[in-house]
């Protein structure tokens, strides 16, 4: 009952989606760890802690080697003793390997979903971000799955994730493979429409269970917004792109609404995303585009 109860409870804790691993600004970090000592999991390489400026001491236990069910139950009372986890990943399956073993819901990932949900933060840089959305990305080569249709040459498979960022699919640039254009792709052919690009040292953040996000750090969020968009077999028409940097912040509760930082940004780069298309400005404040997306045959 009571795991039933936390299930449809709303998500009262923080999410923070890195595009890839960095230090979060001090003010930041310590609002996020709260003073208490944060845990810190790599799931492949150590690297940098997010939280590093929070004045929290940081509790890093050593997740090299295989994993097991002895070594997952030793792990359980670190997270349950800290206010805040971070959860590094270089890749899709060191992730799907701690949380989806052979299909099914591990511990450690009900209690870290019990974690969020009672309030506590979760910080997820590169693949782990990703994987902590409903959808996320990942090539059948790094999970070794053979094509079942040899005339099917796609390498990406569209990957149930955690669900923690509802109806989004999420890629990060420092993922395999990853592109703005393989995301845009992947949601056209699977009809989502939400889809999040995290390029760079960018923080995508939200706040318990308000539909808001906000953006820190010098990286990029770029948002596709599908929602009325005309679908046509691989063509897609009247798209929407919003491109958010630090301040910047997106409502989400039915339609997507950019709030732009009050100061003034230059005019972001739009070639670094790869589009094989021209994005229009739309009219208004913040950086919002309209396009469509005409694939050659």
């Amino acid at each position: 009952m009571i795991a039933l109860l936390l299930a449809l409870a709303p998500q009262a804790g923080t999410l923070v989606l890195c595009g890839e691993r960095f230090e979060l600004p001090e003010a930041l970090a310590r609002e996020l760890a709260g003073g208490a000592p944060h845990l810190v999991l790599d799931l492949g390489d150590s690297g940098v802690d997010p939280l590093a400026r929070s004045g929290s001491p940081a509790v890093r236990p050593d997740l090299a080697g295989d994993w097991n069910a002895q070594r997952e139950a030793a792990l359980l009372p670190e997270l349950a003793r800290t206010a805040a986890v971070v959860v590094n990943a270089t890749d899709w399956l060191a992730c799907w390997q701690h949380f989806k073993p052979e299909q099914k819901d591990s511990r450690l990932e009900q209690e870290l979903r019990a974690a969020l949900r009672s309030g506590r933060t979760l910080v997820a840089t590169g693949a782990a971000a990703a994987y902590c959305s409903s959808w996320s990305l990942v090539t059948r080569e790094e999970i070794h799955r053979a094509q079942r249709n040899p005339r099917h040459e796609d390498p990406t498979l569209v990957a149930n994730g955690l669900g923690f960022a509802p109806a989004w699919m999420v890629e990060s640039a420092v993922q395999q493979d990853a592109s703005a254009m393989r995301l845009l792709r992947a949601a056209q052919h699977f009809g989502n429409a939400r889809a999040l690009y995290l390029s760079g040292p960018v923080a995508w953040i939200v706040r318990g269970a308000n539909e808001q996000a906000e953006v820190a750090g010098s990286g990029t969020v770029a948002v596709f917004d599908l929602a009325h968009a005309r679908r046509s077999r691989a063509d897609l028409r009247e798209g929407r792109l919003l491109l958010l940097r630090s301040g910047d912040r997106l409502r989400f509760e039915k339609e997507l609404e950019l709030l732009p930082a009050a100061s003034a940004a230059a005019e972001p780069q739009l070639q670094p995303l790869g589009l094989p298309f021209e994005p229009l400005r739309s009219a208004g404040a913040g950086f919002e585009y309209r396009f469509d997306w005409i694939v050659q045959r």
